[in-house]
C-alpha cells in the first residue's frame, strides 16, 4: 500500500467527501462572496497587502517612478512595478475613507500594491482560504565585495479593535494565537513550478542570497543583481498539505508523490506537528488544537477529518478577528553560513 493509499480510497468515496468537505466548502463559498462583494470588508482580510515597508541597513528610502528602493551604502532592495505611474507612494488602492481603516499601520516607508504593481494576486485581489499570488524584487550590489543579503520578512496585523499586532512585540496569549495562525496559513515559497507546485518553503521568515550570486562566473567580485520571486499561498483546505498533485481535485501544495525527491512536504508536515496552534484553532470531536491528530502522508481518513475541522476553525478565526496584515520586508548584509 503507497503512502496515499488508504487516504485516497476514503476520500475519494462519496460517504466521506460528503461529510467532510461539503459543509467546509460551503461556508468557505459564502465568506468568499462576502469578501468578493465587499460585504465583509472591515471584519476580513481584503487584500494580503495593505502595503509594504521596505527597509535597509539605514531605512533611508525612496520612490522614484515605478520602483522603490531601499537604499542602504552597499546595496539596494528594490520592487519593479508595471508602467503605473505613482505607483509606489502610499497606501493600498483605497478609497479616504477606507485608508482610515488602516491607521496604526505605519505607511511612511510604504508601498502601494495593485494587481498591476508588483502584487500578482491571481484571486481578483481578495485574501482568502485558496488565494494565491507573487512579490518579485530586486537585490542590486552598489559595491564589489557584497557579503551576501539575508532578506527577513515580518508580519503586522491590524485586528478588531484597532490593536496592532506584530512580531518581535510583547503579545497578549490572543495576540501571539492570531500571529501563530497568520503564520500557518499564509505561507511564502521561493519556487513554484509552471503547474503551481511549490519548493523552497520560507520557513523561517529569511531568504539569504550568498556572495556568489551577486558574481559573475569565474569572478569573486559582486556586480550582479538577484531577482527574488516570492509566493504566497494561503491554503485552502487541510488536504492541500497532505495530498499531493490533484489528488481527489484538490489543487495541493506539492508536485505528485512519483516526481518528488524533497521539495519540502516532510518538512511541512513536521512543521505543523511540531507547531500544531499555528495551523489549527478550537475543538474538533472534542480534540483541541493542541492535540490535533498527526499529520502524515498515511494519516486515517477519521484524523484527517479532525485535522480538516480545526484548520477550518482557523480560517474563520482569522477571518473574524484580522482586518489587514502588512508583511514587512528589511535586509541585512551577510548570511549565516
Amino acid at each position: 500500500m503507497d503512502r496515499h493509499s488508504e487516504l485516497q480510497q476514503h476520500k475519494t468515496a462519496a460517504e466521506y467527501r460528503q461529510a467532510a468537505d461539503e459543509h467546509v466548502r460551503t461556508l468557505k463559498d459564502f465568506w468568499k462572496d462576502f469578501l468578493v462583494s465587499g460585504l465583509f470588508v472591515l471584519a476580513a482580510i481584503v487584500a494580503i497587502f495593505a502595503c509594504l515597508a521596505w527597509f535597509a541597513a539605514n531605512n533611508r528610502v525612496s520612490a522614484t517612478g515605478s520602483t522603490i528602493g531601499a537604499k542602504a551604502d552597499r546595496y539596494t532592495l528594490t520592487a519593479e512595478g508595471e508602467g503605473e505611474s505613482n505607483a509606489h507612494v502610499g497606501y493600498y488602492e483605497r478609497t479616504a475613507e477606507e485608508k482610515q481603516t488602516i491607521a496604526d499601520l505605519d505607511t511612511a516607508d510604504a508601498m502601494t500594491v495593485t494587481l498591476t504593481s508588483n502584487l500578482n494576486n491571481e484571486t481578483a485581489g481578495s485574501l482568502y482560504p485558496g488565494a494565491r499570488g507573487k512579490i518579485t524584487f530586486t537585490v542590486k550590489p552598489l559595491v564589489d565585495d557584497l557579503n551576501g543579503v539575508t532578506i527577513n520578512l515580518s508580519r503586522v496585523l491590524k485586528v478588531t479593535g484597532n490593536v496592532v499586532v506584530e512580531d518581535g512585540k510583547a503579545l497578549t496569549p490572543d495576540a501571539q494565537t492570531l500571529l501563530g495562525l497568520a503564520k500557518g496559513h499564509l505561507l511564502f515559497f521561493t519556487s513554484c513550478d509552471q503547474n503551481g507546485y511549490y519548493s523552497g518553503r520560507v520557513s523561517d521568515s529569511k531568504i539569504e542570497i550568498p556572495k556568489s550570486k551577486f558574481c559573475k562566473k569565474g569572478s569573486s567580485e559582486t556586480t550582479e543583481s538577484v531577482d527574488v520571486n516570492l509566493y504566497w499561498v494561503w491554503p485552502e483546505y487541510f488536504q492541500n498539505f497532505v495530498l499531493t498533485g490533484n489528488t481527489n481535485y484538490y489543487k495541493n501544495l506539492f508536485a505528485p508523490a512519483d516526481k518528488t525527491t524533497d521539495y519540502g512536504y516532510g518538512a511541512l508536515q513536521a512543521d505543523m506537528n511540531a507547531n500544531k496552534t499555528n495551523y489549527f484553532f478550537g475543538t474538533a470531536s472534542d480534540v483541541p488544537a493542541a492535540s490535533a491528530p498527526t499529520v502524515s502522508a498515511s494519516m486515517t481518513s477519521s484524523d484527517a477529518a479532525i485535522c480538516s475541522a480545526l484548520y477550518n476553525n482557523a480560517d474563520e478565526q482569522i477571518g473574524d478577528k484580522v482586518d489587514y496584515i502588512q508583511l514587512r520586508i528589511s535586509a541585512q548584509e551577510g548570511v549565516s553560513s
